[in-house]
């Protein structure tokens, strides 16, 4: 059976991109997947490890780890109000996620938060002491071998066009991007104003002790622009998406189990 680490987040523009190159650049891996290839469209041989990211595959972890062994996840946790004034080159002006996709893909996360295999990583703890997060991963994934520290990913790295366009280019790591929500406040007052109140969230995430935070928000005119991704989900794309977490996972145990059972 093949061993494959995934890569999953609280929503787009949450640091699955730079885990998974400091992975690729500082760990051994059998088989590397390009960038953003889901979780069941991989293969490998008896004995194989392989790494695969996509941040939005959070809704089908819960059903793959309780079926299918030698599968790990790591969940890359981030400050909602960062994630919601992110950008990507793709999407031009337009902030990129919103608190809807956040809520939504950490509410899954929370139903695999004790399991065994999940790993949570914190963006913040991630660009703050890199090597403390690969000493983590290491004791908690006997398996995985390191070659490099994380510290030193710039160095060995070997970014595709894709990820060097999420990334906006390769340098070493930095902390610049945690608190630049302040620079945006216009941007989570309209995305408040939308979704509601997240100061609960934030507390239980440990990024706020209380809701004294909103005071920095007073006067402040909302921005109600919209983001790449819709800040409403209708019911039928609700129905919709149930329907694919079954047929996924389903399609992916069912391939996993015939490729052990024909090697």
């Amino acid at each position: 059976m093949y061993k494959q680490i995934h890569i999953v987040g609280c929503s787009p523009r949450s640091g699955t991109t730079l885990l998974y190159e400091m992975m690729s650049a500082c760990c051994h891996f059998d088989k590397l997947y390009g960038h953003e290839t889901r979780f069941n469209r991989t293969s490998a041989s008896s004995g194989q490890t392989l790494l695969t990211k996509r941040p939005k595959d959070t809704q089908f972890m819960p059903r793959v780890l309780s079926s299918v062994p030698e599968f790990w996840v790591i969940y890359c946790l981030r400050d909602p109000r960062d994630v919601v004034v992110s950008k990507h080159r793709i999407a031009g002006d337009k902030y990129y996620s919103n608190l809807r996709l956040w809520r939504e893909q950490h509410a899954f996360a929370q139903q695999m938060q004790t399991h065994e295999r999940c790993i949570t990583v914190r963006y913040e703890d991630l660009v703050r002491d890199p090597d403390a997060v690969q000493a983590k991963l290491k004791q908690q994934i006997s398996w995985l071998s390191c070659t490099h520290p994380f510290s030193e990913y710039h160095q060995h790295a070997k970014l595709s066009p894709q990820s060097e366009r999420a990334m906006h280019g390769l340098r070493s790591i930095n902390t610049d991007s945690i608190g630049r929500w302040r620079d945006n406040l216009p941007r989570i007052v309209g995305q408040l104003e939308r979704h509601g109140d997240i100061s609960r969230v934030l507390i239980e995430c440990g990024y706020e002790s209380d809701a004294t935070w909103l005071n920095e928000l007073e006067g402040v005119q909302p921005d109600r622009s919209a983001s790449r991704y819709p800040d409403n989900v209708n019911l039928w794309d609700k129905l919709r998406r149930r329907l694919n977490i079954s047929l996924k996972v389903g399609y992916y145990v069912v391939k996993r189990r015939l490729m052990e059972r024909f090697r």
